[in-house]
């Protein structure tokens, strides 16, 4: 079933989507050199173009649609990557630190100090936002 509409997928695009499936398979292969990591991005491209189907012009070509969304989606999950660190035995995460003055008791300690560096429309919010004693 269709997610968006709950209407069923017609017989056409059924059999049009599994005569579609090894070409972006083959694609999916060569772009991570993997077959395990390529089917989980087929399977990915076909869920994601099965949520959009409502973007999708019948009568076009919906392997080419399925590339692209493959490609995209490939591309997007490559920039992720690049961004993130792996740290398992959590060695980075506790070289990490913060500034002793940005934990939130320091600020408000401090809130008196930053409104008089904003202009008198803003400080309305620090007095406002500031503990009360």
């Amino acid at each position: 079933m269709f997610p968006h509409t709950g209407a069923p997928l017609s017989a056409d695009l059924r059999a049009d989507l599994f005569k579609a499936i090894p070409h972006p398979r083959a694609f999916a292969i060569s772009l991570t050199g993997n077959v395990d990591q390529a089917d989980d991005l087929v399977q990915d491209a076909i869920v994601r173009g099965l949520s959009n189907l409502d973007s999708f012009t019948p009568g076009t070509n919906l392997q080419a649609w399925l590339f692209t969304i493959l490609r995209n989606h490939f591309h997007t999950s490559l920039r992720k990557r690049k961004r993130e660190v792996e740290d398992p035995d959590g060695a980075m995460a506790s070289s990490l630190s913060t500034r002793r003055n940005s934990t939130p008791a320091s600020i408000s300690r401090t809130s008196g100090g930053l409104s008089r560096s904003f202009p008198l429309s803003n400080a309305r919010f620090f007095s406002w936002s500031g503990p009360r004693g």
